[in-house]
């Protein structure tokens, strides 16, 4: 737990935050949900346990926050639709199979929406993590597209890229693939539309910014960290959800925490 998040917690700043800031959106970023945590599996560090991301949401919803879709997102910018006092999107990046088999039915009991954005040559089989390539299994610890398919009905569809490389390596015509090409296969192979796009590793640069508007899509993830205003809702800040937050970790990630670190920043 850290320290500087346990005192928030326990002397009531976090709490007097929470309720008298302004509207606000959270964007929560997972990767896997795990039965127990999947020590061997070798990305244990991207892995929340089922129970635990069950508790998240609950907070959640106890805290007052709606869940919102991408869609949703739209029709707040076009005036169709109010702005909620607090407001969270879930989202998962990299298309891991455990988020069908693990989170899709907690969110689908629970009747939230989320998106999730899969990286195309890790759905297709052709890479895997690093650290997993050559282990047994080490390929298929992915979603299939039919799997994806069926996520349907709570899932919007989003893009992790073609190859998840860090496009502020990349020059303009190799981004532009990254986006345009894994947004083709993503919606031929699923019949759905791509309406999002997150950065692999969070790396992005203004050209990458702005390539993302030319692509068509409705929304950004993983504009730096921090918590999003009525103004901030297409290129979006996220917040990162580990398996090494503890439950106040958690509630002071969402409210404070983001913007102390912000005012610290400035001082």
């Amino acid at each position: 737990m850290n320290l500087l998040r346990f005192f928030l917690y326990i002397s009531g700043i976090n709490f007097l935050y929470h309720y008298f800031a302004g509207d606000r959106l959270i964007t929560l970023g997972y990767h896997s949900i795990s039965e127990r945590g999947l020590r061997e599996t070798g990305y244990l560090h991207l892995s929340v346990e089922k129970s635990v991301f069950r508790k998240h949401l609950k907070i959640l919803k106890k805290c007052g926050y709606s869940f919102l879709s991408v869609r949703d997102l739209v029709l707040i910018r076009e005036g169709k639709m109010s702005f909620p006092h607090r407001a969270a999107v879930i989202y998962f990046d990299d298309g891991l199979k455990d988020v069908f088999l693990n989170a899709y039915p907690i969110l689908k009991e629970m009747g939230i929406p989320a998106i999730i954005f899969p990286v195309v040559d890790f759905m297709e089989r052709k890479a895997t993590y690093p650290d997993m390539e050559g282990k047994s299994g080490g390929r298929d610890i992915f979603l299939s597209w039919e799997e994806l398919k069926k996520m349907g009905d709570i899932f919007e569809l989003g893009t992790h890229t073609l190859t998840h490389r860090k496009l502020g390596a990349l020059n303009e015509k190799d981004v532009s693939r990254e986006f345009s090409e894994s947004k083709r296969i993503i919606e031929e192979n699923t019949g759905g539309r791509v309406v999002a796009s997150s950065y692999p590793k969070s790396n992005f640069t203004k050209q990458v910014q702005n390539l993302v508007r030319c692509e068509g899509f409705l929304a950004s993830f993983g504009n730096g960290r921090g918590i999003n205003t009525k103004q901030e809702l297409f290129f979006l800040k996220k917040i990162p959800i580990g398996p090494d937050d503890s439950m106040i970790d958690f509630k002071v990630k969402i409210s404070i925490w983001y913007p102390l670190i912000r005012f610290l920043k400035f001082i």
